[in-house]
This record gives C-alpha cells, structure tokens and sequence, in this order.
C-alpha cells in the first residue's frame, strides 16, 4: 500500500522535472541527475547523494533537484528488511519480538549517536542511522495492538499538546549546524509519537 501510494508520484516528478533539467543543466550536472533518477527509482539514492555531496569540489546539496529522494530510499531499506525480521520472529521466536525490536531501537540509536560525531555526513544518510525513528513506529504499533494505555480524553489532550510543542521546539531551536541525527532527535521523534498515539478526531 505504501507503495503504491508514494511510487506513481515519484514517477510523475521524474518525467515532469527530466525535460527542464536537460534544458537548464549544464552536461555534468545532468549526468549527475540521470545517475540520481537511476538511484531514486531503485531506492539507493542515500548513498548516492552521500558519495556525491562528500567528492572534493561538490557543489552545494541546494543544486541537486532529487536530493529529497534520500528520505524515500532510507524508507524503502527499513521496508524492505523490517518485514523479514517480523516474520521470522513470529514463526520462531514470537515472544522475543518487543524485546528485539527494542533491542534493534537501541543499536541504532546509538550507533547515529557515535557516528554523528565521528562521520556526520555518512550518519546523515546511512539507512542504520535512521532505523531508530521508523522503529519507534514500529514500536507504536504494538503498543497500540498488545498494550493497555489509557487514553483518557484529558490525558490525551495533553500529550497531544506536548507533542506539538517538541516539534515546535524543534523547530526554532534547531539548525543546520547540528549533527542529525543523535540524541537530540528524540524530541522531535518522540513528539511525532505523542501526536501520534494519542490524537484523535474525539480530542482537542
């Protein structure tokens, strides 16, 4: 389903946006483009942009006009390993699936951690680095299934609010001089959660 709900768009921009580019770019550049339509349709485009953006003399992440397509290669990566992992959990070891979900949550969790200072760039777009904020929800999925949690209405509303306001603080205080991700991505991720598991069309 997630699929066939982002793929048509994403083709849609590629045959909308090839013809301008052929016209504006210069002969180098569009041969980059091409290379990025090639990594963009078959979801490795994370680690192109990363091989490009770290060559000697790259010209800035702004002039590459599928740079975007990083988020939906790293997207497709988790979709398509998640689900293996799901499943040979369920057919052999089911009730060990929270607890290496968690696990898996922790490792990469910290592995962006450590990388975010060691290697910036390639933490930015490696596909591990990021596994912690899909799994979390992931993780809110079971939660919701298996878990008992009160969403009492005024309880809910409040959590709601929190959530917004971590985004909000993430927002304005935030910028391009922090290494992302790390720790300090838990407040937006976990702010996302909040709005996540507790909005409702019945609260506020």
């Amino acid at each position: 389903r997630r699929a066939r709900r982002i793929l048509p768009m994403l083709f849609v921009v590629l045959l909308i946006s090839c013809p301008i580019a052929f016209y504006i770019l210069l002969p180098n550049n569009f041969h980059e483009y091409i290379d990025s339509i090639i990594s963009s349709i078959f979801f490795f485009s994370n680690f192109f942009f990363y091989s490009v953006a770290t060559e000697y003399g790259a010209e800035s992440s702004l002039l590459k006009p599928l740079l975007h397509t990083w988020s939906l290669a790293i997207e497709e990566q988790f979709y398509l390993f998640f689900p293996i992992i799901v499943f040979l959990l369920f057919k052999f070891h089911q009730n060990l699936l929270i607890k290496i979900l968690t696990l898996l949550f922790l490792v990469s969790f910290f592995f962006s951690n450590i990388f975010s200072n060691l290697n910036p760039e390639l933490n930015f777009f490696h596909p591990f680095s990021r596994f912690w904020e899909l799994l979390t929800g992931s993780l809110l999925a079971y939660m919701n299934l298996k878990a008992r949690i009160n969403k009492e209405f005024y309880l809910s509303n409040i959590l709601t609010l929190a959530g917004i306001s971590l985004i909000f603080f993430s927002i304005l205080f935030y910028n391009d001089s922090l290494p992302y991700p790390n720790y300090k991505t838990l407040i937006p991720v976990v702010g996302t959660a909040l709005i996540i598991f507790f909005s409702s069309k019945n609260n506020y």
